[in-house]
């Protein structure tokens, strides 16, 4: 599937390492002005950092706030469309159930938290972190 994201705003949480990290890489590397956003500003920068070294890369916003966090991540939205302005966004992995999903094995609830980025309903298990994900607009 061929996505064109040349100059596109791309919002990635969990951007400070692993497939984040990656991710975010390798959309700057498409041409995509990426939002790297993380719970620490200085890791996030690191990677701005790194995109900032690709060759034709736009620049990249580093962003600190923590996805269980809605306010923090309402403030984020706030900074990215102060830096890049408003536009229409879309969740690459959006997770919306109808009903709420088992729990892990051994009992516990699973948390639920609001994207702010997006509105959509997003589930984690208890205790656990959140996979990376993708916005873009």
């Amino acid at each position: 599937m061929e996505i064109d994201i040349q100059g596109k705003v791309v919002v990635v949480t969990g951007a400070a390492q692993g497939i984040g990290r990656t991710l975010a890489l390798g959309l700057a590397a498409e041409g995509a002005r990426v939002a790297v956003l993380a719970r620490d500003r200085k890791r996030a920068q690191l990677v701005v950092d790194e995109i900032g070294a690709l060759p034709d890369a736009p620049p990249a916003l580093a962003v600190e706030a923590d996805v269980g966090d809605e306010s923090a991540m309402s403030e984020a939205a706030a900074e990215i469309d102060r830096a890049w302005g408003r536009g229409r966004r879309l969740d690459q992995q959006r997770r919306v159930d109808a009903s709420p999903p088992a729990g892990p094995p051994g009992g516990g609830l699973p948390a639920r938290t609001g994207d702010a980025l997006n509105g959509s309903p997003r589930t984690t298990p208890a205790g656990g972190s959140a996979s990376p994900r993708i916005s873009w607009r």
